[in-house]
């Protein structure tokens, strides 16, 4: 009876093999973001105001839609509404803001709120 639970090295390796796909994917995915989690928390970080001097497909990061500033400095936050905004519009993204200001001739021309924007691109 004591003979019955002896396990050659075979069948022990097939068992650890079995226990490690079985716990192994769980615990990988309770570490993964939603690319909506991600997505907000990489945009909530961001911050840059600027007048808009130029705007391309940037080829080099996958086409993404980018803007350059005045300034030089590039971001590439735009999804639906990259074809809106014109060269000489000013944009304003506070820190901890899901809001994109942005501004044409000195007035309020749009509020846009990134992340129900990001969600429906998504979809």
């Amino acid at each position: 009876m004591g003979d019955s639970f002896n396990l050659t090295l075979k069948q022990k390796a097939i068992i650890a093999i079995m226990i490690l796909v079985a716990t192994i994917p769980p615990i990988i995915s309770s570490y993964h973001q939603s690319d909506e989690e991600f997505w907000l928390e990489h945009h909530l970080k961001s911050k840059y105001s600027g007048v808009i001097a130029s705007k391309y497909l940037n080829k080099n990061n996958h086409m993404a839609n980018t803007v350059k500033f005045e300034s030089g400095k590039t971001t590439t936050h735009f999804h639906d509404y990259f074809d809106e905004l014109e060269i000489g519009d000013s944009l304003v993204k506070d820190i901890h803001s899901v809001y994109l200001y942005i501004y044409r001739d000195g007035n309020l021309k749009a509020k846009k709120n990134f992340f129900k924007l990001q969600l429906s691109y998504q979809k």
